[in-house]
């Protein structure tokens, strides 16, 4: 008799368990199963500092390089069959007495010339020079000039030489050199050149 009791207790266990299968899977697929399939979660940030926190120097700023300064380039020589008149003016003046010496040369665009004066007791300009056509409109001049005042026997001799090779405009007077005699107060020599272009 006690072990027919027993069955019927074990079946009706059993059967209450699979009575409440369906119930507890349903629960599972409410509760656990959204969990599951949530996307994971980013670890926490790093708590080491970065630059510009407090604690860690920022680092020093990098200085925009600066924009190089555009420079014209010269397009180039012109060879144009044209001469160049060179008009070297030599001023020496002393106090209010001023003397000019003009010496005139023609020379063919890419050619040179040279240009010699000798006398004992005039002042003596002697020159030397070459010039040039440029496609941007000015000259080029390679010149050597050497001046001589007349003789003083009373003062020390006192000469004036200059080489130089400058770009000048078309008909416009440049002064090459100006130079001061350290024998006498306020004499001053000045050499001034202009080139013109005759076409």
């Amino acid at each position: 008799m006690r072990q027919t009791m027993n069955l019927v207790v074990t079946a009706m266990v059993a059967v209450g368990v699979l009575a409440a299968a369906p119930a507890f899977a349903q629960q599972f697929d409410q509760q656990i199963a959204p969990q599951a399939a949530r996307p994971a979660t980013a670890p926490p940030a790093s708590s080491t500092p970065i630059a510009g926190q407090r604690g860690l120097a920022t680092p020093p700023a990098v200085p925009a390089a600066e924009t190089p300064s555009i420079r014209r380039v010269d397009p180039g020589t012109d060879q144009s069959d044209v001469n160049i008149k060179l008009s070297i003016t030599v001023t020496d003046k002393s106090g209010t007495v001023s003397q000019s010496k003009v010496a005139t040369m023609m020379l063919a665009n890419l050619g040179s010339g040279r240009l010699r004066s000798s006398n004992q007791r005039s002042a003596v300009l002697n020159a030397d020079a070459y010039a040039e056509m440029r496609k941007s409109g000015l000259v080029k001049l390679n010149l050597t000039v050497g001046y001589t005042p007349e003789s003083d026997p009373q003062a020390l001799p006192f000469d004036v030489s200059q080489t130089v090779s400058l770009f000048v405009k078309d008909g416009v007077p440049t002064v090459v050199t100006q130079a001061a005699d350290p024998t006498k107060n306020g004499r001053t020599v000045t050499i001034e050149v202009t080139a013109s272009v005759v076409k």
